[in-house]
C-alpha cells in the first residue's frame, strides 16, 4: 500500500507543479508529463515481456557461473606480478 501512495502522490505533484505555470509553459509541461506517463507504461510492459521470457533465466545462469573480478581498492596492486626492479626516471 506505501508504494502506490507514494506514486499517487508523486502524480498529484507533478499535476499541481504543472498547473503553477503560465499558460505557454503549463500547456508544454502537460504534454511532457502526459509523455512520460506513456512512456512509462510502455516500459513497464516491456520489462514484464522481458522478465517473462525464458532466456532471461538462461542468461541469469550463465552470468551466475562467470567468475567475479572485485575492485581494487585505489594504489592497491591490480595483478600479483612482483614489483619492477628499475629506478623510476631522474627528473
Amino acid at each position: 500500500m506505501a508504494g502506490d501512495a507514494i506514486d499517487h502522490a508523486t502524480t498529484v505533484l507533478l499535476e499541481e507543479l504543472v498547473g503553477f505555470f503560465r499558460k505557454g509553459r503549463r500547456e508544454l509541461l502537460a504534454k511532457a508529463l502526459e509523455r512520460l506517463n506513456e512512456v512509462e507504461t510502455k516500459a513497464i510492459a516491456v520489462a514484464g515481456e522481458r522478465l517473462d521470457d525464458p532466456e532471461i533465466e538462461r542468461q541469469i545462469m550463465a552470468a551466475l557461473k562467470e567468475p567475479v573480478s572485485l575492485p581494487t581498492a585505489p594504489g592497491a596492486s591490480s595483478g600479483n606480478s612482483p614489483p619492477s626492479s628499475e629506478s623510476p626516471p631522474a627528473s
